[in-house]
This record gives structure tokens, C-alpha cells and sequence, in this order.
């Protein structure tokens, strides 16, 4: 007896995922069967399309084996032709070894990830600042501390959350931004601070009589179509802005402190322009429309003007103002007039002045003199008012400095003579409290402070 190996080779795919290679090698003796039969070959288990495929641990580097068996129904012709007769008659599945086998995978799965939890919305809190707005109403935000800053730049809701950056000296109006982004002033009536005042810088002095008005705009818009040049100022008056040391201090870092004022710093960077020639700035300027004598009609008179400097019959606020060519004046005048001449003569003269420096596109600011109840008093009174009303008939700046030194010891008046300004007596500028203890450094004070409002608000706006 012939033993005839024969080797099949069959090959699956199971759910095409994976190549299977299968090789038996089966071997058998015996009679040939049945001649015409063919074998049948099956496969447990069955690969058809429909199954799912067996699942695949990515976890496990090795796959379980599969077990395959193959069986012939009717028996397998196996042999050669020849060999048929030498065959067993019959064959049954028991004869065939199991073909144990492992898969090769031809492609590794990628696990992809679904993510199935839903984003849930954050709330975010609303910030708290340092303030609230109050008002039932809301509140006005203002493009400065007052009023007369109109229009409104918006109003406010109540219960807006507030950053205060600042206030006024008095207290009555707040420096403020909003978490939005928008910046201004509010009145303090309607506003409920966290803050401690103390601690919250003083951005803005409160000038005494100070209003800014479109009048105020108009005249600056004026002078620059006329060349007149806006970081330059001139002063207008008597012996108290020509002898004593006015705004001089503030050209040299050394003569003055603004103490908590440092923002003003700017403002006397702003005027550092040379007003005409051989002159470094207007803080030094010494102008031909200010000595120690002078009245309000002498101001006007062309035989008082420096004649080396000044055209022939040229007053000297004219001369002055066409050397200097400034955005700005700054007039007082009075302590004088009312030791020589009446009160409506005087209100004539400061009308012509006024008039002279608007119709140059100049912005007057007038000023109010000290004064105590032991010189002159009630005529100083009729004095100042005058002043006060033309201020307010031409709607132009005022510093109301005779409000502002009543409160200070002997009304910011000198002792010995009851009419220049108190001062310490070196012309230094301390601005850490003895603003309220002299008159000339209040007059200081508030000089820079009206310059500050009026550059911020007419000359760089």
C-alpha cells in the first residue's frame, strides 16, 4: 500500500478584517471511493456577510486561535486516479485532524473616540467694583466734573458697577469707568462708594467759579485760525502777578511739589513753548500787560506800554498779545483800581479788556482779588462782583480767588499790608497742604488748575 500526500491550501477572511492562511496535510490509505463523487469542504463556523465580526481586544497583543475543522460529504476523492482502488470505502470528519491556526492582522484598528458628555454653559459672575450707581434713576456720565459738560456722553443704570479712579477736592463728583470700558464723571449724589475718601486721589482741583463753556470753545477755535499758539499763555495785571512770585516756580523742578497733584505735571509740560524770543516759557514770561502800578484803564492806555518793545500807540495788552500770540490769558486786576477810581469805571476798563482778548481769539480768564475786612472792604466786594458779572454775561472762565482765600488765615491776605498776597517768602510752591495756609500759593494753585481743565478740555480735545 502507496501512502499520496495531498495538500490543500484555503484561504478565508473573516468580516475582511483579517487574512487567514490554513494548510492541511492530510494522509490516508485504503480503497478509492465512489467513483463521481466530489469532496465537500465546510467550515465551521460559516463566514457569510451577514455575521458580525468577532471582537478584537486591542488590549490582548495575541488573538485567541480558531479552531477549523473540515469535513467531506459524500468522502473527499483524495487520490490519483490510479490510486482510487487503494482507498478505504469510507471516511468520516473523525479522521481529519483539527488545524489549529493564528490569525495575521493586515491592518491595526484605530479606536476613535466619541465624546458623548454635552458642554454645559459657565455663568460668568459680575464684577464688583469699588462703587455703585445709586440713583433711581441711574446717573449722568460727563466728560468732566460738572454740569456744564453737556451733552452727557450716556447715562448709567442703577446698580452699574463702578471703578472710581479719582474725585474733586470737594468731594462732589467722582473720576469713574465702567467694566465696559467707558470713562468719565458722575456726581457723588448718586453714587454709593466703597472706597475710603482718603485714600482716593484728588484728580481734579474745584475751582471756585470755573465753567467751561461753548462760548470758551468758540473763542479758542477762533485763535487758531488766527495762528494764535495753544501751549501758550500770557497774565494781564497789577503787582500781584508782577512782583510776587506768580506761576514762575512751576519752570523749575526744584522751586515746587505738587504733592498729591502729580497728574498737573502735564500741564506744565504742555505750556513749555517759548512765548517770544529770549523768553523760555510762559510760566517765566514777563509780560508787558503786567507791572506793579498798573490799573485796568492803564492796561489799555498806549502812553503805559514798553516803547522799546511795543508799536506806536499800542496799548499794552495789545503790544503783549501780539508778541506772544497765546491761546490763553490770565487777568486779574482790581486791588488797585479800588484804591483810585470807582467801580463802574472799572467795569468799563475790564469789558474793553475782555473785549480786546476775545476779539483776538484769546480766552480771557479773570480773576477775583483777596481782600479783609481791614482794607477797603466793602469796595473790594463791589470790586470782585464786578468781575463775577462780567464772567458770567461773556460766559468766560473765572477763578474766583477771593472765595477761595476766605478761609485761609488773614483771608490769604499779608499782614503787614492788607493787600498783596501772604506767602512763605521764597517763592517756592509746596502743594502738600500749604495751599491752604497762603495766599499766593492758593493763587498758584488754582492757576495750574484752571490751565489743566482748559488744556484737557478745550485746547487738546
Amino acid at each position: 500500500m502507496r501512502h499520496q500526500p495531498i495538500s490543500n491550501r484555503i484561504t478565508y477572511t473573516i468580516s475582511g478584517l483579517v487574512m487567514l492562511l490554513a494548510t492541511v496535510t492530510l494522509g490516508a490509505c485504503g480503497p478509492s471511493p465512489a467513483a463521481g463523487l466530489l469532496p465537500t469542504v465546510m467550515v465551521l463556523p460559516s463566514v457569510e456577510s451577514n455575521l458580525t465580526p468577532l471582537p478584537i481586544s486591542l488590549d490582548t497583543p495575541t488573538p485567541t486561535p480558531i479552531q477549523i475543522a473540515i469535513v467531506t460529504d459524500p468522502p473527499l476523492q483524495v487520490a490519483q486516479a490510479e490510486d482510487r482502488a487503494t482507498l478505504p470505502p469510507t471516511w468520516t470528519p473523525t479522521d481529519l485532524p483539527s488545524v489549529t491556526f493564528t490569525p495575521t492582522l493586515s491592518q491595526t484598528p484605530t479606536a476613535t473616540f466619541t465624546s458623548t458628555v454635552t458642554p454645559t454653559a459657565t455663568l460668568t459672575p459680575t464684577p464688583m467694583g469699588n462703587a455703585v450707581v445709586s440713583g433711581e434713576d441711574g446717573v449722568n456720565l460727563r466728560s468732566g466734573p460738572g454740569t456744564d459738560y453737556n451733552p452727557p456722553l450716556t447715562t448709567l443704570d442703577p446698580s452699574t458697577e463702578l471703578l472710581l479712579a479719582g474725585r474733586t477736592s470737594d468731594n462732589q463728583w467722582y473720576e469713574v469707568r465702567t467694566f465696559d470700558g467707558l470713562q468719565g464723571w458722575v456726581s457723588s449724589t448718586y453714587v454709593t462708594s466703597r472706597e475710603n475718601l482718603n485714600v482716593l486721589p484728588i484728580t481734579w482741583i474745584t475751582v471756585p467759579g470755573l465753567r467751561i463753556t461753548d462760548r470758551t470753545r468758540q473763542i479758542f477755535a477762533d485763535g487758531q485760525s488766527r495762528g494764535n499758539r495753544a501751549n501758550v499763555f500770557t497774565k494781564v495785571g497789577d503787582s500781584l502777578t508782577d512782583a510776587q512770585p506768580f506761576l514762575i516756580s512751576y519752570a523749575d523742578v526744584r522751586a515746587h511739589e505738587l504733592g498729591p497733584y502729580t497728574y498737573l505735571s502735564e500741564t506744565i509740560s504742555y505750556f513749555s513753548l517759548s512765548p517770544r524770543s529770549g523768553v523760555a516759557n510762559s510760566w517765566v514770561n514777563p509780560s508787558l500787560a503786567a507791572r506793579g502800578s498798573y490799573t485796568a484803564p492803564a492796561v489799555l492806555s498806549a502812553a503805559e506800554a514798553n516803547h522799546n518793545l511795543c508799536q506806536p500807540n499800542k496799548s499794552p495788552i495789545a503790544c503783549e498779545y501780539r508778541l506772544t500770540q497765546p491761546s490763553i490769558s490770565i487777568i486779574l486786576l482790581g486791588s488797585v483800581d479800588m484804591q483810585f477810581i470807582e467801580v463802574d469805571e472799572f467795569a468799563w476798563a475790564m469789558n474793553m479788556i475782555v473785549d480786546e482778548t476775545i476779539s483776538r481769539g484769546i480766552i480771557p480768564v479773570l480773576n477775583t482779588f483777596p481782600s479783609t475786612p481791614e482794607f477797603l472792604w466793602d469796595k473790594s466786594l463791589q470790586f470782585n462782583d464786578a468781575i463775577r458779572r462780567i464772567a458770567a454775561e461773556e460766559q468766560i472762565p473765572l477763578i474766583d480767588l477771593w472765595q477761595a482765600t476766605q478761609p485761609l488765615p488773614g483771608h490769604g491776605v499779608d499782614d503787614d499790608d492788607h493787600f498783596h498776597l501772604s506767602s512763605r517768602g521764597d517763592g517756592y510752591i509746596n502743594l502738600n497742604g500749604e495751599e491752604n495756609a497762603f495766599g499766593l500759593t492758593m493763587r498758584n494753585f488754582l492757576t495750574l488748575q484752571a490751565l489743566e481743565v482748559l488744556r484737557r478740555d478745550v485746547l487738546t480735545s
